[in-house]
């Protein structure tokens, strides 16, 4: 199997069947992790490195996410080759779709609270709280796991 097959976008047209249910939990299980896992990682390195490091290895991490990107293959038997604006006016007749806009609102907008808890939880629990990075890591782990257990 070649690198990228587990992104969702190329689960579907990859694998069928029960191959695909298993690398779709697996997908959809990383990106429920992340948000814990990611403070926890970040906190291991600034005990050892300044916020600098942590830059340059979120650095390294985007350019090998770039070169694992540049190396997918298509998969998708054609490709639209039209210009971007034609892409966007597709977007646009996507949107008139008053059932799919719905849609998209309603869960965009059930994001936001937990969005605005990311960006101010920093906040809440190092100035408020008086905690450190360290701490406030695990404190963000748990709520995180709270909120998948929830789901």
């Amino acid at each position: 199997m070649r690198p990228g097959r587990f992104l969702p976008q190329w689960v579907k047209d990859t694998f069928s069947g029960r191959k695909r249910e298993s690398v779709l939990a697996i997908v959809q299980s990383m990106t429920m992790l992340s948000p814990a896992v990611a403070p926890m990682f970040g906190a291991m390195l600034l005990s050892f490195t300044s916020w600098r490091g942590v830059f340059w290895t979120l650095t390294a991490i985007g350019v090998l996410a770039l070169l694992g990107g540049l190396l997918l293959e298509e998969t998708l038997p054609e490709r639209n080759t039209g210009a971007l604006l034609y892409s966007f006016t597709r977007l646009g007749k996507v949107l008139q779709n008053r059932g799919f806009t719905m849609l998209l609102l309603l869960f965009s907008i059930g994001n936001i609270s937990g969005l605005a808890f990311i960006s101010a939880s920093t906040y809440i629990y190092q100035d408020g709280f008086h905690l450190s990075s360290q701490v406030y890591s695990f404190y963000f782990a748990v709520n995180a796991i709270c909120l998948i257990a929830d789901r």
